[in-house]
């Protein structure tokens, strides 16, 4: 059992104005009147410039996707400098991961000001990496982060995926109940090599695709060339969202070789395949591991963007989530952290780590 939430940004000044159809008096038909305003419950005290230290910071894990978004959370409740960091390019694998870089604040007080940050943000940023403290940020996965959240070795989660069944039947087994609350907005999307000329599929084609149903890239106005689809394992949160979100219960085929069991597999499939089709999650590919030789299809004739997810228009829009255990004391670290992630705060917070705030 678990409780989904979605919490919601509070809209104030013009866009509510706009949203609520309110109009000042005399304006328009004089027998118009203005509606009353609707306000968000005030946000709770304790949650207005939420901070902690080391010590009171929560046991937190997250999906690999997440990973970033978890970073620059816990820098900024903890007042650390957070800047992007490349990592150099991995050997046979045209691709450079970009992950945010947690900054040690004894040695970072008054080096970088903006000027310097504009002219070269990466400079000199391996040394002062606070190793000390990301080791204290698990990254178990999607699956793993629940099975640490469920066996109490995490106090709080951030995944690309609500509860699989597997784990479900994991908390069901410990008589745990989850809370899950939808903290960001991401998108599930497909890549394909550079060299492919095929670029649009509807989703059912996708979904043909990946039931067996369609083999070859001619059908599709593409090349005579078999396609390979891609897969991924069971219970990571890109399979579990490929088979919920965009099979609708359906299983993928399964070809031989061709299941990758990490998120870096797809890539390194493609990278050198130009008949071959995967999936991973929008921000994946877009923040964290760019990569010049994979593209990514467009779906129903939209390409996945930042501004197709926010308003919706790209059909595979999903949610990230939040997640704690239900029994959590609620004025425990954990669950400020949790409740903060939905003020406006928050959510400014989310959206600085290129993530798609809530609508």
């Amino acid at each position: 059992m678990f409780t989904r939430q979605i919490t919601r940004v509070a809209l104030t000044g013009l866009a509510l104005a706009v949203l609520l159809g309110v109009f000042a008096p005399g304006c328009g038909d004089d027998k118009q009147q203005a509606k009353p305003q609707q306000t968000e419950p005030p946000v709770d005290p304790r949650l207005v410039g939420l901070r902690f230290t080391d010590d009171e910071l929560p046991r937190l894990d997250s999906s690999t996707s997440a990973r970033p978004l978890i970073i620059w959370i816990a820098s900024h409740l903890t007042g650390r400098e957070c800047l992007w960091s490349p990592i150099p390019k991995m050997m046979f694998v045209r691709r450079s991961q970009i992950f945010p870089v947690a900054l040690r604040p004894d040695v970072t007080a008054g080096m970088y000001d903006e000027a310097s940050r504009s002219e070269s943000p990466f400079k000199g940023m391996a040394n002062l990496t606070d190793t000390d403290f990301l080791g204290t940020l698990s990254l178990h996965g999607t699956h793993g982060s629940y099975v640490q959240l469920i066996e109490d070795k995490a106090d709080l989660i951030i995944v690309a995926r609500e509860p699989s069944k597997d784990e479900l039947t994991l908390a069901k087994e410990k008589n745990v109940e989850l809370d899950v609350r939808a903290v960001a907005l991401d998108a599930f999307v497909f890549l394909r090599n550079v060299e492919n000329t095929v670029t649009d599929l509807t989703a059912e084609q996708i979904r043909d695709i990946f039931r067996g149903n369609i083999t070859n890239w001619k059908d599709l106005d593409g090349p005579d060339q078999d396609i390979k689809a891609f897969t991924r394992n069971r219970n990571s949160g890109s399979q579990e969202t490929m088979v919920s979100l965009v099979m609708k219960g359906e299983a993928t085929i399964e070809g031989r070789n061709m299941m990758s069991a990490s998120m870096a597999g797809p890539y390194n499939s493609l990278g050198s395949n130009a008949t071959g089709i995967g999936y991973t999650f929008y921000y994946y590919n877009a923040f964290i591991s760019p990569n010049e030789a994979i593209k990514t299809f467009a779906v129903n004739g939209v390409a996945p963007t930042s501004k197709t997810i926010a308003d919706g228009r790209y059909p595979f829009v999903t949610e990230v989530y939040v997640v704690t255990r239900k029994a959590l004391d609620p004025d425990s670290n954990a669950a400020l952290l949790r409740d903060w992630l939905g003020t406006p705060e928050g959510q400014a917070v989310v959206a600085e780590s290129s993530y798609v705030p809530l609508p």
